[in-house]
């Protein structure tokens, strides 16, 4: 999901250049509320090993404030392979329990 799409940038000001450094980062993961018009609820970001680059941890910190300040979650985890139930304690452990 493209953060450019996900926020509405309402700075007049400042939205161009919001904009800018919103148009080509991407989220990995969505999550939506589907009784809720699709509200979406937390982000999840998959960290290979090139987050640790100086390069990457800039985007990676211009994706955190976004999210900061746009009030919502981004839940960052190690990319490699999870179990469902890996997935259903992350899940449960941010307060998303599928109720």
């Amino acid at each position: 999901m493209r953060l450019g799409d996900l926020f509405d940038i309402t700075d007049k000001v400042n939205s161009g250049a919001t904009r800018g450094r919103l148009k080509d980062k991407h989220v990995d993961f969505l999550l939506v509320h589907t009784r809720d018009h699709y509200r979406p609820v937390l982000a999840i970001e998959l960290d290979g090993v090139s987050h640790t680059a100086e390069q990457q941890q800039y985007r990676d910190a211009v994706k955190d404030t976004a999210f900061r300040c746009g009030g919502l979650r981004l839940l960052r985890v190690p990319s490699r392979t999870y179990t469902v139930a890996q997935v259903r304690d992350m899940l449960h452990r941010e307060g998303l329990d599928g109720g």
